[in-house]
């Protein structure tokens, strides 16, 4: 799959805006200490369908203080490669995959996600909420046109964390609604993933 230049533009935006701040104490704030890969399923309301997706997501996690126990973290980057198109040849029944190389809907995010939990209890499922804004690109179904111009996504959920008291390693467990903002094509999803996590112990 070819990866069209606005989808690199993107990328390299959300990382200038990363990297670039004006003093030591945000550009720290703004290192990413968590990392989670993970597949799932995308439940689309038009076109009706089920299909497979991964994502990669880099954020940064706030440890809370005394004043506010609650954990805030910073979705740096999440990338989300998978849910099919909803154009040309991509949606007809007799489409075989090596037919369709282009069918893969791509994402790229940037948001907050909020953890409910107190520093003090040792708690091991962590419920959350997550809201992430970005851009979705739909595949253009064709060999050599990589993806359909970018359009704005909306995307909102939970879910919870599973993690052993002071463990580097953990399992989330989330669920999204997502809209995709494409005119008289927009999109309206349903996301399920089940996503492995790897970062500093927070409890």
């Amino acid at each position: 799959m070819r990866i069209r230049p606005g989808v690199m533009g993107a990328a390299l935006a959300i990382t200038a805006m990363v990297l670039s701040s004006p003093t030591p104490a945000r550009a720290q704030y703004f290192i990413p200490d968590q990392l989670s890969v993970g597949i799932g399923v995308v439940r689309d309301r038009q076109p009706q369908q089920s299909t497979a997706t991964a994502t990669l997501s880099l954020a940064r996690v706030d440890s809370g203080t005394g004043y506010w126990p609650y954990r805030l973290g910073w979705v740096l980057l999440e990338a989300e490669l998978g849910p099919r198109s909803d154009l040309g040849s991509c949606q007809t029944s007799d489409a075989a995959p090596a037919d369709s190389a282009n069918c893969d809907d791509a994402a790229l995010l940037t948001g907050l996600r909020f953890h409910f939990y107190h520093r003090k209890s040792a708690r091991r499922v962590l419920p959350f909420v997550s809201l992430l804004v970005g851009s979705y690109w739909k595949g253009s179904a064709e060999e050599d046109d990589g993806f359909d111009p970018g359009h704005v996504a909306l995307h909102a959920g939970g879910g919870i964390d599973l993690r052993r008291t002071g463990s580097v390693r953990g399992l989330r467990l989330a669920v999204a609604y997502r809209h995709v903002y494409a005119g008289d094509a927009s999109r309206n999803q349903l996301r399920f993933v089940a996503a492995y996590t790897l970062g500093p112990p927070k409890s």
